[in-house]
């Protein structure tokens, strides 16, 4: 196969994702989607197979052809799929993280012959849960509505009669059913980018390039697994709480087998299912995997399913890994984000240099919402804080960082939309963690409620187990929320459902830091000082920390405040 002729396929294939990216962004209705980014898009082969996948949700990384193969099986098989239909899937046992990420996709057929698919996600931001875009339940029925398998556009045309129904079972119909138009919207754009490839090359000559892309993946990651020293490597944290017992710590453990084989990730020795809603289905946990597979492997390599040959996931039948249906799965990335960090701490051992220490948790969760009484209809604010990522070697971690391609919505962009004002929005002193390498820093955001009332639902962990550092290093801050801060009305909520809110009360949302890498000692007495100057170090923590005492005539230009 000649290997121009490869490329050229492969980078098509990656622009039909990206144009379908841009597709959804600029024809959703909803800012969790287009100012966000909440979602993925992918291409697949008649196997559903990844082919390619625009950058997005680490948390989707090569799982979109579940939902797929998991339809398949549901309809009675691939042959069953018809050109110009659409289905959508949320199943959070078999394809995704929970509920509201709702998979819409499409067949791609030429001259009568089933050659791929066309792949979508998109969060969708009320999927008719009981407290409003999700809450602390033990079940998933309270989580929202079960899409399984369901044919949207048949042949080409809306099924009405289904959107209706979709609508129906949402505070938000309009959005949602926005959404589900610029997934199908994109679908088509992927089927013709799709075709037109095909049509250049020709069948037979696209599915060797696919054979080859395919090859190309699985030797990459395998030459980069040959350099890992061979052997078992574990790590264990554990989870603040399920969200129910509060006081009952969740243990995630991880070993990591470098083999002949390839590698191995193994949960076995993690908790059991739990009460709460964050059990993770077993295909989101081994997207987990694959995440962090590919940050040590290699990180700026485009997905496809060959490059994941080398990898194998071990779980056991009863695990907060692999939940079981009708068990809670709404917050399913938690113990996931904790998995992710543990493979690269288990790791640290034998690759520092390709490793962070842990973030603050990623996906933050906030809501505040309320029913607009002039308007009538509800408006939803969904945040995600940014925070902390882990120090690695050579490198600080990041600060105010989310994950993925999801962005930091201006202050000026949610106070138009929504009725908030943002009264205080900067990074917290002290919250990375000490090291060599220091960890990057959390942020604090302050939310005023203008609307007459509203509803708060956070779901923020790692607030009793903080980000650890590694190899000496200590670790990041917490993160927290609270209404009316500092005020004899004061409320800690760092896990809370419909808590009410009245006008003029303040929400505080805190985000962590990353924890640190290397010894804080070994830190560089200059770097110290910079931090110092612009305020993300305290002078006690540099001298208590870091060893490093600062002369008081030194003046502090003070940029963060503690």
């Amino acid at each position: 196969m000649n290997p121009a002729t490869v490329e050229v396929v492969r980078h098509a294939l990656l622009r039909a994702c990206d144009e379908m990216k841009f597709i959804i962004r600029r024809t959703s209705p909803s800012p969790l989607t287009y100012e966000m980014q909440d979602f993925s898009v992918a291409v697949m082969d008649e196997n559903a197979d990844l082919l390619g996948q625009a950058t997005g949700i680490p948390n989707f990384l090569g799982n979109l052809g579940t939902s797929v193969r998991t339809t398949a099986e549901d309809i009675g098989g691939f042959d069953y799929f018809e050109e110009g239909d659409v289905y959508i899937t949320n199943d959070p046992y078999r394809t995704t993280a929970h509920l509201p990420d709702v998979t819409a996709f499409s067949p791609i057929f030429f001259q009568q012959t089933l050659v791929g698919f066309a792949v979508t996600r998109v969060h969708w931001i009320d999927i008719g849960s009981a407290k409003t875009v999700g809450g602390l339940f033990s079940e998933v029925f309270p989580e929202g509505t079960f899409y399984k398998s369901v044919r949207v556009y048949e042949k080409g045309k809306p099924n009405e009669s289904i959107l209706r129904i979709i609508g129906a079972n949402s505070r938000l119909p309009w959005s949602i059913l926005g959404d589900l138009r610029a997934q199908a919207a994109a679908c088509r754009i992927g089927e013709e980018r799709y075709i037109k490839i095909i049509g250049k090359y020709g069948l037979m000559t696209f599915r060797e390039a696919v054979r080859a892309i395919f090859d190309h993946g699985e030797r990459t990651a395998r030459e980069a697994v040959k350099k890992i020293q061979k052997g078992t490597y574990e790590a264990t944290a554990y989870m603040d709480n399920d969200g129910i017992d509060l006081d009952k710590p969740i243990k995630i453990k991880v070993a990591v087998t470098v083999d002949n084989e390839g590698l191995l990730v193994d949960v076995d020795g993690s908790s059991g299912p739990v009460p709460g809603n964050c059990n993770c289905g077993l295909e989101q946990a081994r997207t987990g995997a694959r995440t962090a597979f590919m940050n040590i492997v290699a990180p700026s390599y485009f997905a496809n399913e060959g490059f994941f040959k080398p990898l194998r996931f071990k779980v056991p039948e009863s695990s907060i890994f692999n939940a079981k249906w009708p068990s809670g799965t709404m917050f399913s990335w938690m113990p996931v984000e904790y998995f992710i960090d543990l493979i690269h701490t288990s790791l640290s051992q034998v690759i520092p240099d390709h490793v962070a220490a842990a973030t603050y948790g990623c996906a933050s969760i906030c809501h505040i919402h309320s029913y607009d009484e002039v308007e009538r209809k509800y408006w939803v604010m969904s945040d995600t804080e940014g925070g902390g990522w882990g120090g690695m070697m050579d490198k600080d971690g990041e600060s105010a960082m989310k994950y993925g391609d999801v962005t930091n919505p201006p202050s000026e962009f949610l106070e138009k939309k929504y009725q908030v004002m943002v009264e205080r929005y900067e990074l917290v002193q002290d919250s990375g963690g000490p090291g060599k390498w220091r960890g990057g820093l959390g942020v604090i955001r302050d939310y005023r409620i203008l609307a007459p009332n509203a509803n708060l639902f956070v779901v923020y962990e790692r607030h009793k187990n903080r980000p650890w550092g590694i190899r000496g290093g200590s670790s990041g801050g917490m993160n927290d929320a609270y209404v009316n801060f500092g005020t004899p009305s004061q409320v800690e909520c760092p896990k809370v459902t419909a808590l009410p809110l009245k006008q003029g009360d303040v929400v505080r949302l805190m985000t962590g830091g990353g924890g640190g890498f290397g010894n804080p000692k070994e830190r560089n007495a200059e770097m110290v000082k910079w931090d110092v100057l612009n305020g993300y170090v305290s002078r006690e923590s540099a001298e208590m920390d870091y060893g490093v005492k600062m002369d008081e005539r030194v003046k502090t230009e003070i940029l963060v405040k503690a």
